[in-house]
């Protein structure tokens, strides 16, 4: 770009790429979560390690509950909805589509495990990732605080909003 530096041409691609790559809610559960890292110290780093069985997962968000419960689009009996988000989806004929953690029945994290989306193919985390939010069922580091898949709906709400 004229008139800017190398330095701000450096960290707009960063920004860019980075956008490209991370959803806001995971960028400011990460965030979020690096605070509370940092406030505590070692046993902060530590208490949010990632797990190991998590890590070789080729997809961030958690897999489907329709590819754990024979196609149904709920969560399983174990489960409960624990939170939800909004974004725009043209599949929808609102435009819009909720996505619903479902919590619970992950053995407090033991289950931890990937597996094969039935919709995309994806390597996807099952009961490794941590709820977010304080909405819906269970309370953030309770048994319910593992998502073990997520359901989706479309309807009419605003993209970016979450709960």
């Amino acid at each position: 770009m004229a008139g800017t530096t190398y330095l701000e041409d450096f960290g707009d691609a960063v920004a860019r790429g980075l956008a490209a790559r991370v959803s806001r809610r995971s960028a400011i559960g990460r965030i979020g979560r690096g605070a509370v890292a940092v406030s505590l110290g070692g046993a902060g780093a530590a208490l949010f390690a990632p797990n190991a069985a998590a890590t070789s997962c080729t997809g961030v968000n958690s897999t489907r509950c329709e590819c754990l419960v024979g196609g149904s689009n709920s969560c399983p009996s174990d489960t409960c909805a624990c939170g939800w988000w909004c974004v725009s989806d043209a599949t929808c004929a609102s435009g819009h589509k909720f996505w619903t953690d479902c919590c619970g029945g992950c053995n407090d994290g033991a289950n931890c495990a990937c597996v094969y989306d039935c919709v995309d193919g994806a390597l996807r985390p099952y009961c490794c990732n941590l709820k977010e939010w304080g909405c819906g069922c269970g309370t953030v580091g309770s048994q319910y605080s593992h998502i073990k898949c997520r359901i989706h709906t479309c309807g009419s709400c605003s993209p970016g909003t979450n709960c």
